[in-house]
């Protein structure tokens, strides 16, 4: 992960080794933060996984680049649809691939995960991300 990450600080504009980083949080467990962890265990883990979704989008935040970020992702994972990490990057991605409808739905799956111990504390941030695209032209 280390090495993914000073690969980005290199070169900031590398989507790659932004898209590694993603990579390695999804598979190393940051794709279903707060199981088994405590509250500022998973607040943690979240604000890593936004950051690092910022990194990309901060590249260029074009619809296509989420869409394909969006499957990428996706496919690092067992089951894509029940990880509230994948779910919250799945609301910035469609967020930033102006898919309102795809945004909600990511959402309410966060919202449907009673195990997430920090789901209180993540889902006004999320939806936060909703209203900044509702306000989009």
């Amino acid at each position: 992960m280390s090495a993914a990450r000073e690969a980005g600080a290199l070169e900031p504009r590398f989507f790659n080794a932004h898209a590694l980083v993603l990579r390695i949080r999804m598979r190393a467990g940051a794709a279903v933060p707060g199981y088994g962890a405590d509250r500022a265990t998973c607040q943690t883990e979240f604000a890593r996984l936004i950051e690092a979704l910022a990194a990309i989008a901060d590249l260029e935040p074009c619809p296509r680049i989420a869409a394909h970020l969006e499957q990428f992702l996706a496919r690092q994972l067992r089951a894509p649809g029940e990880a509230p990490g994948f779910a919250a990057a799945q609301v910035y991605l469609a967020v930033l691939g102006r898919q309102p409808d795809l945004a909600r739905r990511a959402l309410d799956r966060v919202a449907g995960q009673g195990s997430l111990s920090c789901r209180n504390d993540i889902l006004p941030q999320l939806e936060s991300f909703l209203a900044i695209g509702r306000s989009r032209p």
